[in-house]
C-alpha cells in the first residue's frame, strides 16, 4: 500500500479519508447487521500491518489512525464486551471469535504507532480531527523507534482461526481475561 500511499499524501483531505477508510474496514459494527460471515482474519492482518509499516508524512496522520482505533474499540470493542459477557446468541461464537481477533489487532496497532512515534495517550486522546490542524499536527511524522519483523505472539488463533468452542473461548479470554 506504500506507493498507492505515496500518491494519496499530497492531498490532504484525501489522506486523512483513505487513513479512516482503512481502519474502518475493520469496524465490524459499522458494516450491515446481515452481515454474519466471520470478520477475515488475514485481510484485517495485512490491512494492520500495512497501517503499521506506513511512512507517514505528518504526525497528524498517526493522530487520525489512532483516534480511529479508539472510536472503533470504544463502539465494537464494548458491543463484543457485552455480547461475550452476556451469553447472546445473536453472533455466533466464531464470529465473536473472529471479531476478539481483530480487535486485538487494532490494539496491537495502536501500542506499536504510540511506540514508534513516540507518543503519550494523553497526546493521542487530546487530538481532535474536527480541529484545525495547528503547526504540532502538522509537523513531519518522525519515527523515532524502528520496527523490524513484528511478531503477534499475544494472539492466540491468528495464524490458524479457532476451531471448535474451546478454542474459541480461549481467545475471548485473551482479550477479555477478567470475563466469565
Amino acid at each position: 500500500m506504500g506507493p498507492l500511499y505515496s500518491d494519496i499524501k499530497t492531498k490532504k483531505r484525501f489522506r486523512t479519508r483513505f487513513l479512516k477508510s482503512l481502519v474502518n474496514l475493520l469496524d465490524r459494527d459499522s458494516q450491515s447487521r446481515e452481515a454474519t460471515a466471520p470478520v477475515d482474519i488475514d485481510f484485517a492482518r495485512f490491512i494492520v500491518e500495512n497501517l503499521m509499516y506506513l511512512n507517514y508524512g505528518a504526525i497528524e496522520e498517526v493522530h487520525t489512525v489512532i483516534y480511529t482505533i479508539d472510536r472503533i474499540m470504544s463502539s465494537s470493542g464494548i458491543s463484543l464486551l457485552q455480547s461475550f459477557e452476556s451469553g447472546d446468541k445473536s453472533e455466533s461464537m466464531t464470529v465473536l471469535a473472529h471479531r476478539s481477533v481483530v480487535l486485538s489487532l487494532l490494539v496491537g496497532l495502536k501500542q506499536n504507532l504510540k511506540f514508534s512515534y513516540n507518543l503519550t495517550e494523553a497526546k493521542c486522546r487530546a487530538f481532535d480531527p474536527k480541529k484545525a490542524g495547528g503547526v504540532k499536527d502538522n509537523k513531519a511524522a518522525v519515527r523515532t523507534r524502528t520496527l523490524g519483523m513484528f511478531e503477534w505472539a499475544d494472539i492466540p488463533y491468528l495464524e490458524k482461526a479457532p476451531q471448535d468452542l474451546q478454542q474459541m473461548e480461549e481467545q475471548l479470554q485473551a482479550v477479555f481475561p477478567l470475563s466469565p
